[in-house]
């Protein structure tokens, strides 16, 4: 939550919840608002844990998208649904899917530490940090 309210006035942004499946807070990303604010705390704040953890699709979603500059993805758990689950191959895909459009992929491990979403983040410019330890 406090993530949207620290962007700058005139963002673009998107939130999507990823278990088994992915599910996008809107459409196409929406310009930071009051009200834009107000719904993707909502959003947020209606998400639970479930299902699997589909790393690569959600990513996919993403990038396939385009006029996108900056992912933050957030993670409680090592992928384990979705097209590719092996760790290795996730970092291939995405690493050709991110070839061109030169996407930052910041990472945040919730809760442990891992060496898939330190890698995630090192080879696409981010920065990885482990949160609630």
């Amino acid at each position: 939550r406090i993530a949207i309210e620290k962007l700058r006035p005139g963002t673009f942004f998107n939130l999507i919840r990823f278990d088994t499946a992915t599910h996008l807070y809107k459409d196409k990303p929406v310009r930071l608002s009051k009200k834009s604010v107000k719904e993707g705390r909502r959003f947020i704040d209606g998400l639970r844990p479930g299902g699997g953890t589909n790393i690569y699709d959600s990513l996919e979603q993403v990038l396939s998208a385009g006029d996108v500059d900056t992912i933050f993805f957030l993670s409680d758990g090592a992928p384990s649904a979705g097209t590719f689950v092996d760790p290795s191959r996730i970092l291939e895909e995405i690493l050709l899917l991110n070839e061109e459009s030169q996407v930052t992929i910041h990472t945040i491990a919730l809760g442990f530490t891992s060496a898939f979403m330190e890698s995630l983040a090192e080879q696409n410019r981010g920065n990885y940090i482990v949160a609630g330890q």
